[in-house]
């Protein structure tokens, strides 16, 4: 051996012995960086993903029609409640919330049956676990094929979630709507469904696009602007039922319609800190909480600038909605009006060159009736009420 060979032999026994002497530490040194990357990926901080993990076949689709629709937005009247269906111009139907009491479910049919057929429900959400929104929805799962659904984080402690595995039954806890019935009777609903599912938050968007088969080619947006969540432990910072609402933003022709459940102030003050002004500015608002003046400030309305406001709510509810104040608000932002106790369902169309047509199920009352408040308005309820059963 040379003196060239024998000095990299030399150079090749201290590197081995080197890590002989201290691959113990190299060992320790690898296994605190395994345990910290998986402790981050456990905890979302890399990857943020609500979804069932399942294949998202229904989101971000492209379909291809003989014919375009209009995008269709009803908002049902279920009196003291929200029900929202909403048809694409693909075809493709969304049900956002579906009111209480069983008298309202014939509403629920009356709209959701096409031709005699009950229609496919590709989208169907629930806002939050207040029961004049989802009391209804183990019907709706129990009559209709739904193929995605999207739900609040918030986890059922009712004794009725038994056969609910942890994966699907989690969230934050709010003691006041976890111990319901009828949340747990709404999560059932949606796990026997077995369709996909998610937590909604505002990475839960999706953009569809129809072509027709005469070359044209469209796309709508559903937006969801909120919650707005950094990470799972920022649902820790909205323990109120309804600060939990899923605010969306459907996007089609160049028009835009918000919808925001019940979200009340401190929802809206983040949504104005958070969110683009430009993709805020709305041509309708579905006004939150059913026109409560625990939502609706003079800023938000302000920051959204909706040229029409739609308050859905039940004629004489023992919640005086809307409140005085809230119609006040309303009225500063010079906003058209349109009411489910006093019109019935409430019917928006938009083409595809962003024409907005609002149709109401009856119209006998003059105008001024649609910024009275809900005080005002049982002084008027006998004679509302009358139109309606005639209308039935």
């Amino acid at each position: 051996m040379d003196a060239k060979e024998y000095k990299k032999s030399n150079k090749r026994k201290a590197r081995k012995k080197r890590f002989s002497k201290n691959k113990y530490y190299y060992i320790f040194v690898v296994a605190i960086i395994i345990i910290v990357v998986a402790v981050l990926f456990i905890s979302n901080g890399f990857s943020f993903d609500f979804s069932d993990k399942k294949d998202k076949n229904n989101v971000g689709v492209e379909t291809s029609v003989d014919k375009l629709q209009n995008l269709t937005i009803r908002f049902l009247d279920v009196g003291q409640g929200d029900c929202i269906f909403i048809t694409f111009p693909d075809g493709k139907n969304m049900l956002i919330d579906a009111g209480e009491h069983k008298e309202n479910r014939d509403v629920i049919d009356k709209y959701l049956t096409n031709g005699g057929k009950k229609v496919t429900l590709d989208y169907c959400v629930a806002t939050h676990p207040d029961s004049d929104h989802i009391d209804n929805m183990p019907y709706v799962y129990e009559q209709y094929d739904v193929l995605r659904s999207y739900r609040p984080y918030l986890k059922s402690t009712s004794d009725r979630v038994s056969s609910l595995t942890e994966e699907f039954n989690k969230g934050v806890i709010i003691d006041s709507k976890s111990k319901t019935n009828i949340y747990a009777d709404y999560l059932n609903s949606v796990y026997n469904e077995k369709c996909e599912w998610e937590f909604f938050c505002d990475s839960s968007d999706f953009t569809n696009s129809v072509k027709v088969k005469d070359g044209g080619e469209y796309k709508y947006t559903v937006d969801f602007m909120m919650p707005y969540i950094e990470d799972l432990n920022s649902f820790n910072d909205l323990r109120q039922a309804n600060n939990l609402s899923a605010i969306i933003m459907i996007e089609y022709g160049g028009k835009k319609v918000l919808l925001t459940g019940d979200a009340e102030k401190k929802v809206e003050k983040l949504f104005v800190e958070k969110a683009d002004a430009k993709l805020a500015d709305c041509d309708v608002l579905k006004l939150g909480h059913h026109g409560s003046n625990t939502s609706s400030t003079i800023d938000f309305l302000n920051f959204v600038k909706p040229e029409n406001v739609v308050i859905s709510c039940g004629v004489s509810n023992k919640y005086h909605h809307p409140n005085k104040e809230t119609i006040v608000n309303v009225i500063n932002c010079k906003s058209d009006v349109y009411r489910t106790d006093i019109q019935g369902t409430i019917t928006i169309t938009i083409d595809s060159s962003g024409n907005i047509v609002f149709n109401k199920e009856y119209d006998d009352f003059d105008d001024k009736m649609l910024f009275f408040n809900g005080d005002e308005i049982k002084l008027q309820a006998e004679k509302i009420n009358k139109v309606k059963q005639k209308a039935a």
